[in-house]
């Protein structure tokens, strides 16, 4: 049975509060700044999300995405599949100052509205975990 879709966003009023848990894939499609980066445009992330308030009362994303992707060999020019995986640890944050409260563990992510875009997210800790 093939995985569902993740949606398209989430309501941060709501998500934290029932720490709902997020999986399913996405697109290669809905992430056009991280297909500039690939050979192929056709494929899936398998994504793992949950939405949960620590200790300290910060609302933390964790979870994990799993992508094979096809890039351009740097040696050899040629096609080369690479599976790319990321554990995700983040904290939902509207500014600077909440940025320097944030335990060392955690990665910022700035949310100033009550949707949180999760292509958005996917495609950004995508590209930061590229080779």
């Amino acid at each position: 049975m093939p995985e569902s879709a993740i949606p398209t966003y989430v309501d941060t009023r709501k998500t934290f509060l029932q720490h709902d848990q997020i999986s399913g894939t996405i697109s290669l499609q809905k992430l056009p700044r991280f297909m500039e980066l690939l050979t192929s445009h056709s494929g899936i992330v398998k994504v793992e999300l949950e939405f949960l308030i620590d200790e300290s009362k910060q609302r933390v994303i964790q979870g994990n995405l799993v992508a094979n992707v096809e890039v351009t060999c740097q040696r050899c020019l040629e096609p080369l599949e690479i599976q790319l995986q990321d554990n995700i640890r983040l904290a939902l944050v509207t500014d600077e100052e909440e940025v320097s409260k944030l335990d060392s563990s955690l990665d910022p992510w700035f949310s100033n509205g009550h949707r949180l875009i999760l292509a958005e997210l996917v495609e950004e800790q995508l590209m930061l975990c590229m080779p």
